[in-house]
Order: structure tokens, then C-alpha cells, then sequence
């Protein structure tokens, strides 16, 4: 290929110039090859070979030195330090007062002597107990052995309207009750109390009211013998103008009240 210079109008042949660059580059590669090869492997270092008899003479002498050598010791000397040490390791007795020594031990058995501790619980419990021993228990029941008493009254007048003559007969009725049943007060206590009002047929209800009012006058008057008696307005039918206001009354006391 050729290049024509515009300046000077010379041309270049560009194809010989690459051929000669080719072969300066070739020229420089031969050289770093040949220059490379010349540089020999690298010499050993030389081992060195251990001395066996040194190294004997060596051991030998540190066995030697590591060896302790026996100690001499006096026998006497050895003697007297054995019994100095077994005194010093004998322990010398403590020479104590007897008096204090006493108390010691009398305070060491207090000490170590529990000390019994109350429960309150149980003791509660035990009291409680024998409480209920000694209070008596009550015989629960109704004796069927009944007490039949009568009493007259003026019917009338009790039923009658509040009043002087109502007022007297209740207290000369209370009188009655106090006389039949007084010896029972503070020592039986009636359960159950039965009362019939004798009445004519034609106004029988007058007998179921004389025998409420007579019920309500127990209590009032004895009420420790009546108070806790459960009591039944009952009725009699008599025509017989004598009969009339007569009350029978039958009371069943509690087993054992006192």
C-alpha cells in the first residue's frame, strides 16, 4: 500500500515499514529469552549433621544436676525436732472452775431442752369439751302423763267488753292459775296445753273464747311455765246452766325441764 503526502507529494510504502517493525519486535522477545535462561536454580543450604556425642554429654549432665543429693541430718537433732512436734500438735487440756463448768452445762441442757409451746387451738377445743361434759343435756320429749285441772269462770264477764268488771275477772282467774299451777314455776316447763270452754249449744263459740282468754292468762301470769307452750282453744257443749264457764285444762310438761 502506498500513501501519497499531500505537503510534499511523496509517497510511502507503509507495508515495508510494518515488516521491519514486525522483525525489531521479533529481536527484543529472542533476547528476554535468552537472557532468562542463564539464571541457574538456587543453591541449597547445606543441613547441618547433629553431634550424637554432645548431645549425651549433654543429657548425662542434666540428669546429674536434676538428681537431689541426700541430706545428713544429727539423729539428735532429728530426735528432739520429732518430739517438739508431736508436743506442739498434742492439745494441752483446759483446766476449768467445776462451779462454772456446772453452770455450763446446766445451760447448755436449758438450752438445747425444748420448750413446749401452748396451742392455743387445742386448749380451746379441750375446754369447749369438757364444757359440754359437764352441762347436763336435756332429755328432749313430752311426757304423755298429762295434768288435768278445772276452774269455773264467769263467762260473761271474760268475754265481755274491756272493762272494771272484765278487768276483775281476769285478775280473780290469774289468782286461780297462780294456785293450780305455782309449784310448777322455776322447776317444769309445760310443752303442750289442752283447754276446753264449756258452752250452751246455741253460743258453743263462747267456749272456744273462754278457753283462748285462759291460754293467754297463763302466759301472762307464769310465763316460765307457760312462755314456751304451745296451747289449743277447744270447746265442751253442756245445757246445764252450772256447766256454763267451766274450763277443764290438761298440760303436758316437758321431759325433764326444770
Amino acid at each position: 500500500m502506498k500513501r501519497i503526502n499531500k505537503r510534499t507529494g511523496i509517497f510511502r510504502d507503509t507495508t515495508s515499514l510494518a515488516g521491519w517493525l514486525f522483525a525489531d519486535l521479533l529481536l527484543g522477545l529472542s533476547m528476554l529469552f535468552f537472557i532468562f535462561n542463564t539464571v541457574g536454580p538456587e543453591t541449597p543450604k547445606p543441613t547441618s549433621t547433629p553431634d550424637f556425642t554432645m548431645q549425651a554429654d549433654l543429657t548425662a549432665y542434666a540428669g546429674i544436676r536434676l538428681t537431689p543429693s541426700p541430706t545428713v541430718v544429727n539423729p539428735t537433732i532429728q530426735a528432739e525436732m520429732t518430739q517438739f512436734a508431736k508436743i506442739a500438735l498434742t492439745p494441752s487440756p483446759t483446766i476449768i472452775n467445776p462451779t462454772i463448768q456446772a453452770e455450763m452445762t446446766q445451760f447448755a441442757k436449758n438450752a438445747l431442752t425444748p420448750t413446749p409451746t401452748p396451742d392455743l387451738t387445742a386448749q380451746a377445743a379441750v375446754t369447749e369439751l369438757t364444757n359440754l361434759k359437764l352441762t347436763p343435756t336435756p332429755v328432749l320429749g313430752i311426757d304423755t302423763n298429762k295434768l288435768p285441772v278445772e276452774l269455773q269462770v264467769n263467762s260473761s264477764a271474760l268475754t265481755g267488753p274491756d272493762g272494771a268488771v272484765k278487768d276483775g275477772e281476769r285478775s280473780r282467774v290469774k289468782g286461780q292459775l297462780r294456785t293450780l299451777f305455782g309449784n310448777y314455776d322455776g322447776h317444769r316447763q309445760a310443752g303442750f296445753v289442752l283447754s276446753f270452754g264449756t258452752a250452751p249449744l246455741s253460743i258453743y263459740y263462747e267456749g272456744i273464747q273462754i278457753s283462748g282468754e285462759i291460754n293467754r292468762l297463763m302466759k301472762e301470769e307464769l310465763p316460765n311455765v307457760f312462755g314456751k307452750a304451745v296451747t289449743r282453744d277447744f270447746y265442751n257443749i253442756s245445757d246445764l246452766p252450772a256447766n256454763r264457764g267451766l274450763v277443764q285444762i290438761e298440760v303436758y310438761f316437758f321431759l325433764g325441764a326444770s
